[in-house]
């Protein structure tokens, strides 16, 4: 799937910051210097989670909209969500909704993300006066 039919698709389920976000790391994790040989370090899988944990999406609505789009298996997004938790760039917090079990929503530890990788994100704006 090309960067622009994920990007239209991510459009329909996801936050507009998480898109947005999706295509900054995109740009950022697209040259040689987080590359391994001829495989990527931080794969689309892991620019999808870190931008929706910087978005505290859930992970079931990652899950199912990777599903329905074909972009990866639930067990390949659960993986790669447990190795970017294992690197401590991203958390989950469990939400008791009804019955059933918790539902995860995903958080990005900003200060990790930035030691590994510098600064990629807008810091959210508390304020609301309008800045970045």
């Amino acid at each position: 799937m090309k960067c622009a039919e994920i990007v239209e698709s991510m459009s329909k389920y996801f936050k507009k910051q998480t898109v947005i976000d999706f295509l900054l790391l995109n740009r950022k994790f697209e040259g040689e210097k987080y590359r391994i040989c001829n495989e990527k370090l931080i794969d689309v899988i892991s620019i999808i989670i870190l931008s929706a944990a910087n978005n505290e999406e859930l992970f079931q609505d990652i899950i199912n909209w990777g599903e329905e789009n074909g972009i990866a298996s639930p067990a390949t997004f659960s993986r790669r969500k447990n190795f970017l938790i294992d690197l401590e760039l991203i958390k989950e917090n469990k939400i008791k909704e009804g019955v059933g079990r918790p539902k995860l929503k995903l958080k990005l530890d900003q200060q990790r993300f930035e030691n590994m990788f510098g600064k990629t994100f807008f810091k959210k704006n508390t304020k609301n006066n309008g800045d970045l």
